[in-house]
């Protein structure tokens, strides 16, 4: 099921589409990925319709694959979507051993970390209320 703008209605301050860059994408896809899960979507969200949630996180991980870094906010329930992606993130919960191991560089993990705030702010402007990605 694609979200529907009709059941749920866009906010008039709301633009249609929010553009992100290519690593702060990558920092919230690690998320989205799970919230592709509708199971996943039961545990975080309490206002937001799961089968919706899980649907959109979906179309934003094909985006992403895709190098597609403009995604679409439907609804105001989009923004708690992306706001979970980098609230709920475990991306930097390894940070310390990828380094170590030499699968990233300190300055790469640096860049995503600057990535994950740019990107709550972004989404912070939008939703009202403060954004906090899990840096981890």
């Amino acid at each position: 099921m694609k979200p529907d703008a009709s059941e749920h209605p866009q906010a008039a301050n709301l633009p249609a589409e929010l553009s992100f860059t290519a690593n702060e994408a990558q920092v919230m896809l690690h998320r989205l990925e799970l919230l592709e899960d509708e199971g996943h979507c039961e545990e975080v969200f309490d206002s937001v319709d799961v089968e919706w949630a899980a649907d959109y996180a979906g179309q934003l991980v094909k985006l992403i694959q895709a190098e597609a870094y403009v995604f679409p906010l439907p609804c105001t329930d989009a923004l708690e979507v992306l706001a979970e992606s980098l609230e709920g993130s475990t991306f930097f919960g390894d940070a310390d051993d990828a380094i170590e191991q030499g699968q990233v560089t300190k300055q790469k993990m640096a860049a995503y970390k600057r990535a994950a705030g740019s990107a709550a702010a972004k989404i912070e402007k939008l939703i009202g209320r403060r954004v906090v990605a899990a840096l981890s």
